[in-house]
């Protein structure tokens, strides 16, 4: 396992892609986690606001470049920096 991580999942390991729910159902199970628990960070809306949602995550946005116009039920961020402050609200 990664040194700066519990656990690391990727899509193939589940055999579904992002937004599929069972992506995150199955990071809730590997973590042991109740999805108002934890938050999901990523970088494009399209991929990184259904599948979190439908399982209760809460979703931050890195908007990096400035280039992403707010969304609705995320949080956003421009850089990992900032990710700390925003997960006070979980």
């Amino acid at each position: 396992m990664n040194a700066y991580f519990d656990t690391v999942v990727f899509c193939r390991d589940v055999g579904w892609r992002k937004p599929a729910r069972q992506i995150f159902e199955y990071a809730l199970m590997k973590l042991q986690v109740a999805s108002h628990d934890c938050a999901f960070v990523g970088d494009d809306p399209r991929w990184d606001l259904i599948g979190p949602k439908a399982v209760g995550i809460a979703s931050i946005i890195i908007n990096r470049e400035g280039t992403v116009q707010q969304v609705r039920d995320a949080q956003m961020i421009n850089s990992l920096h900032r990710l700390v402050d925003k997960l006070t609200f979980l």
